[in-house]
Parts: structure tokens; C-alpha cells; sequence
């Protein structure tokens, strides 16, 4: 699928693009590019085990044993589900290893076990009171878990935590108590039986972040973003379902090809008042605008008021769309709202410009002057300029 992203601080969204402007991609489907990686390296010490009560977080755990999140792994159980016979579902538990100062994100996670076991359905968090009576001590889980296991657990470790040099700590497997100096071939693949030797991967299962290499070698930079429409393609899923089928070139039934898209009319409109405003209020792009003109005469009464209504008159027959300001209000007042409201056109009628047989035309967002004059006669013509 794709999404089309207006950038915007305020977005629901985060975006990462590359500094070289040729990708771009949400948070859930950010690709990494290439990070090196190697189990090799020499321990940092003995393994040594460490009471850590009431640390269930990698913050509390950093503050208690003094060191960074970037040097702690991160252990997570899921549970991943294939199909199996006739309307039948298997489970299988994977384990997922990230840095601390890292997230694990779920798509790639499951991308990745598809790699491995094809047909996946679901890739989620176990539950815990099923994963701790299967022998996992959740919130304590070390990559060393997988040892003994019989039910051939797979375990997929990210790249950056995929490194044989220097200190980690994690846990310990243990409730309340995490181990310091864990190093991946002394503690995990050396006492692996040889059989087991694929069950752990190195593959990308992180959310991608800000200074990330890109997948086509720059550098990734985040973004805020607002969703603004969304184009899917199906393929034949639904249609195989539903035996929707059409006649190809040779006359044989085949499964139609689906897509669909979605444009999010509300969130285009956010987008719009977000990326173009001042501090004086909003400045609506012409082929969205509400109101292309907003009239707003000195005062709603006499020859002010006949010119005001003979000019929407003329504006709305050429089909376009006019906002009268009718209020017993102060000139001031209401060209503060006009600002506020944004119509991409506003019209003063005033006994000034109406005895030049002209109306005051200022374009919404020009701080460079008060306006023009435009006489009566040329109205219409000036605001398709600027309205087309």
C-alpha cells in the first residue's frame, strides 16, 4: 500500500525520509539500510548475576545497574500462529532481541518469520500467564533463554543487537534479577546443540529512527506527517473469497484484480490550515477554499449595501463562491475575522472606493499592502485570477 503524507508538525504520523530525497516510508514500514554486524567478540567479563527487585523497565534497570539503554538487550516473547490442516491453527513462540534504546516493530517482525516459516497469520505478544508457564520469565527474558528449549523457538535479533564486542546486560531469566558481561557465543550460540543452529536469525525488526542509515545508503531523517489518502492493492484476496471472476482474452474466467484508495476530506482540510497560515490566521489554497471572496462592506446599509449584493450577484453567477460580512461591526473587527476565516480573496466596499466606481481587492496572505483598486466592472475578472 502507499500513503500520501502532508509533512506537518502537528501530524498524527512519523515519517522517516532519506537526506538523498529518493525514499520515504512510515515508521511501521521503514526499511533500515545496511548495519554491520558479528557474534564474534571476546567477553567483557565473568557473567554476573545481579539482583535487581522492583526493575521492570529498561529506565529502572539503567539507573539501578548505571549504564545506558543502548548497552542492554532487549528480550521480547511472541507468539506467532500458521496454518495447519483443514481449518486448523498451530502456535509457535517467537523471541525478538533489540537494544534497549530500540523498539521491535511488529510488521518487520512478522515479515521476518514469514521468511523463515511461510504462511504466518498473526505475530503478537504471548500472553504472559501462557508464556511464563512455558518457561519464559517475562520482563526478565535473555536472548540465553533458548537454551534447553525442546519446542524449537525461533529467535530473530536485530542487527545493532547482533554484536559479539563489548558490554550488555539482560535478563537473567530469572524474576528480579538481570545479568551484566553477556556475550552472545559464550552464553548462547556455543552451548546451542548444533541442530539448533537456525533458530537464530539476524535480520531488521526495529522501528527505524532519526540518524538511521537509509536503504539507499543516506541518511534517515524524522518527520511528522498527516495521512491524506491511502491506495491499497488487494490482488485477488477478496475476490478469490467472493468467486468474483470476469472473462480474460480467451475467454477463461479469471479472479478480478482489486484495489481501492481512501482520501481523508478532514484531515486534507487540517493539512491544509497546518503547512499554510500566518499569525493572523488561515490562508486557504484557492481550490479548497470554503469561500473564494469574502465582501466586506464599511457598513451593511444604503449604497454600500446595494453594491455589496449587485457584486456577490455578479461573482456568483460567474460561479463563485462569496461570504458576506453583514455585521453591525467595526471596520477593524471585521477584517480581523476576514484574516482569521482565510478566503483567498477579500473586497472592501467602501464610500472611498466607491466613488473611484471601485471596490479595495486584497489577496488573503499579501503583507506587502492595503490592497488594490478594481473597478466594479473588472471584479470578476480579477478574482479568476487568482481563484482558477
Amino acid at each position: 500500500s502507499h500513503e500520501f503524507m502532508v509533512i506537518c508538525d502537528t501530524g498524527e504520523d512519523t515519517i522517516l525520509k532519506s537526506d538523498r530525497g529518493d525514499y520515504a516510508a512510515n515508521v511501521q514500514k521503514c526499511a533500515i539500510g545496511e548495519r554491520s554486524w558479528s557474534f564474534d567478540g571476546a567477553p567483557t567479563g565473568d557473567l554476573d548475576e545481579v539482583h535487581t527487585p522492583d526493575c521492570a523497565t529498561i529506565d529502572e534497570v539503567c539507573r539501578f545497574l548505571k549504564c545506558k539503554p543502548s548497552k542492554m538487550l532487549k528480550t521480547l516473547v511472541y507468539e506467532a500462529s500458521f496454518p495447519s490442516g483443514r481449518d486448523q491453527v498451530e502456535s509457535r513462540y517467537v523471541v525478538a532481541v533489540v537494544r534497549g534504546d530500540h523498539d521491535v516493530n511488529p510488521s518487520k517482525l512478522r515479515t521476518a518469520v514469514d521468511g523463515v516459516q511461510p504462511g504466518v497469520l498473526s505475530v503478537d505478544l504471548a500472553p504472559e500467564p501462557a508464556a511464563r508457564q512455558d518457561g519464559f520469565a517475562v520482563g526478565y527474558v535473555g536472548p540465553h533463554a533458548l537454551l534447553g528449549r525442546s519446542d524449537k523457538t525461533l529467535m530473530f535479533v536485530d542487527r545493532d543487537a547482533a554484536q559479539g564486542e563489548g558490554f550488555w546486560v539482560t535478563g537473567a531469566n530469572k524474576a528480579d534479577h538481570h545479568v551484566r558481561h553477556f556475550n552472545w557465543n559464550r552464553e548462547l550460540l556455543e552451548p546451542l546443540p548444533k541442530t539448533a543452529g537456525d533458530q537464530v536469525i539476524v535480520a531488521d525488526v526495529r522501528n527505524a529512527r532519526d540518524g538511521d542509515p537509509s536503504p539507499n545508503s543516506g541518511t534517515l531523517t524524522a518527520v511528522r506527517g498527516i495521512e491524506v489518502g491511502h491506495v491499497f492493492k488487494l490482488g485477488t484476496k477478496y475476490s478469490d473469497a467472493m468467486g468474483f471472476t470476469v472473462s480474460d482474452k480467451n475467454q477463461r474466467q479469471s479472479p478480478v484484480i482489486m484495489g481501492c484508495y481512501g482520501i481523508g476530506l478532514g484531515r486534507i482540510l487540517a493539512a491544509a490550515i497546518e503547512t499554510s497560515h500566518d499569525e493572523d490566521g488561515i490562508i486557504w489554497p484557492p481550490a479548497i477554499a470554503p469561500y473564494s471572496v469574502h465582501i466586506v462592506p464599511i457598513k451593511f446599509e444604503g449604497e454600500l449595501c446595494k453594491t455589496c449584493l449587485a457584486v456577490a450577484e455578479r461573482l456568483e453567477a460567474a460561479g463563485i463562491d462569496v461570504l458576506i460580512d453583514d455585521r453591525a461591526e467595526r471596520p477593524g473587527v471585521k477584517f480581523k475575522d476576514a484574516d482569521l476565516l482565510g478566503c483567498p480573496v477579500r473586497l472592501t466596499i467602501g464610500d472611498k472606493a466607491l466613488a473611484q466606481n471601485s471596490v479595495e481587492f486584497k489577496r488573503r496572505g499579501d503583507r506587502t499592502s492595503k490592497g488594490d483598486l478594481v473597478k466594479l466592472d473588472a471584479v470578476v475578472e480579477e478574482v479568476r485570477k487568482v481563484t482558477k
